[in-house]
């Protein structure tokens, strides 16, 4: 469903025990921002729509990425649900990454090359973590990798 808003505030994650929730590595010592959910709580995050480069190869696959892990503990194993979204109108080109671990590590899913629109192209990316049933999934991070035209990388 269209969840995004109801499970935020303005749109936004907060700290308002709503999930996911933004929240301090620790207050106290370390600054560090992420995204966590807590056990059992799926709700898709959905970043603002963005537009391909100009200099991106259209003709080359892309990769999202994501540095994530589950919280101490390690009884569950999750993947995260990439998905991947151009114009209005199309079908879901992402996947889902590798399992989680307790160590903070970068997971990812390719985007085929067919999937890939020009420059210009509006993208929506969303995350959405398989249900972990003991522990919280914590999010450090998300972007997107392409290659460039004429550089082949």
């Amino acid at each position: 469903g269209d969840v995004v808003i109801n499970t935020t505030e303005a749109g936004m994650p907060d700290g308002n025990l709503t999930d996911p929730t933004l929240d301090r590595v620790n207050g106290a010592t370390d600054k560090a921002l992420r995204l966590v959910y807590d056990a059992t709580k799926v709700e898709e995050i959905m970043f603002a729509p963005f537009a391909l480069p100009p200099d991106i190869d259209s003709s080359a696959a892309l990769t999202i990425k994501v540095r994530a892990n589950m919280a101490a503990g390690g009884m569950d194993t999750p993947v995260l649900a990439l998905s991947y979204f151009e114009g209005v109108g199309d079908t879901n080109a992402g996947g889902n990454t590798g399992a989680l671990s307790t160590t903070v590590a970068t997971v990812s899913v390719a985007v085929a090359h067919g999937d890939v629109g020009a420059a210009g192209a509006a993208v929506t990316i969303g995350i959405t973590p398989a249900a972990p049933a003991n522990e919280a999934i914590n999010i450090y991070a998300a972007w997107v990798e392409y290659t460039r035209a004429g550089t082949g990388a």
